[in-house]
């Protein structure tokens, strides 16, 4: 199956609103329509939950993937990781021990006591555990539709379960199980077997209910979604209202063809880079020039130069240069 362009142009428009909302808490009255923005990270989850489905569809194996995911997203990581600490260091931001800094670079450092350089690291985590899962299903039934609808039902069922009945479950188990965000790559998996002609519209209808109503009770977990928290509406209608909403992005030929738009294919285009890069990154410039403090035209040009430039850079050299040579290398030994 053709790759779908308009998936680019959402990954764009979900990296622009993470942006966004990560420069608006530089503002303290900022307006509350700004916190929308994080729910890119929602729409993050949907699409890697589509494009892995794509990629691990290529007739490889469970290490292949395994490999080709690592060489897509640990050498991006690793230098915007070290440009941000640069940058971290230089402002006088970063007050922790060395080896905690360097612990980052581990990738999981996280599930070894380790706090992240940078807090939008946490969903990476997700995402790798999202790849186990996928290398998992390959090995043990080469990605078939039937059993991978049939997890996809359990998983949500699951989810809507523990919301259902609360249960005091340690953090590190939710993460690993992928309780509290893995609706959403549920949903973009689902959305790719309804393109790819897979599964039927009554499928995808149950599976998108039973997300719903289990996203509809999260806030029985006790669970802090503080960081999405929007004024004018709860996390559980606004995440409901999320995936109803990704239902006419995957499927609504007008929205996809507006998702072509370039400058948005552009912004797909540097999204990985620009999503690591712009938080630490960014806010650590404005403080070594002097800009923290105020959001005034300078700064905010400062900010977004700086974040959509370096990782213009990133993207080009490393992100789909570099990594691109290393698939090449690595793969041609098979």
């Amino acid at each position: 199956m053709e790759r779908a362009k308009y998936i680019d142009g959402l990954r764009g428009v979900a990296a622009i609103m993470v942006v966004i909302f990560h420069y608006a808490q530089l503002t303290p009255n900022s307006s509350a329509f700004f916190a929308i923005g994080s729910y890119g990270v929602h729409i993050f989850f949907i699409i890697s939950g589509y494009v892995i489905m794509y990629s691990a569809r290529t007739k490889m194996n469970a290490m292949t993937f395994l490999k080709n995911r690592f060489i897509r997203v640990y050498p991006t990581y690793f230098v915007c990781l070290s440009i941000s600490i640069f940058l971290l260091c230089i402002s006088g931001n970063y007050s922790g021990s060395v080896l905690a800094l360097g612990s980052n670079y581990l990738f999981f450092h996280k599930f070894l006591g380790f706090g992240h350089v940078d807090p939008v690291y946490w969903t990476l985590l997700l995402e790798a555990v999202f790849y186990g899962y996928i290398a998992f299903a390959i090995v043990l039934f080469k990605l078939k539709t039937r059993v991978v609808y049939l997890s996809l039902i359990a998983h949500s069922s699951i989810v809507l379960f523990c919301n259902l009945i609360p249960w005091e479950i340690p953090k590190i188990i939710k993460s690993v199980s992928l309780l509290d965000f893995g609706s959403y790559f549920a949903l973009g998996m689902i959305y790719y077997l309804k393109r790819n002609k897979e599964v039927t519209t009554w499928q995808v209808t149950i599976l998108f209910l039973l997300i719903a109503i289990g996203l509809a009770f999260s806030g029985n977990t006790g669970n802090d979604y503080s960081q999405f928290r929007l004024s004018f509406i709860s996390y559980e209608l606004a995440s409901v209202v999320l995936v109803s909403f990704s239902l006419l992005l995957f499927f609504n030929i007008h929205i996809q063809k507006a998702l072509s738009w370039r400058p948005l294919l552009f912004l797909g285009y540097i999204s990985y880079p620009l999503y690591l890069l712009h938080n630490v990154g960014g806010k650590s410039l404005l403080k070594i020039l002097g800009l923290s403090d105020s959001n005034t035209i300078l700064s905010t040009i400062v900010y977004f130069t700086f974040s959509i430039s370096t990782s213009y850079i990133v993207a080009r050299y490393i992100d789909y240069g570099l990594c691109k040579k290393l698939k090449r290398k690595f793969n041609s030994y098979e």
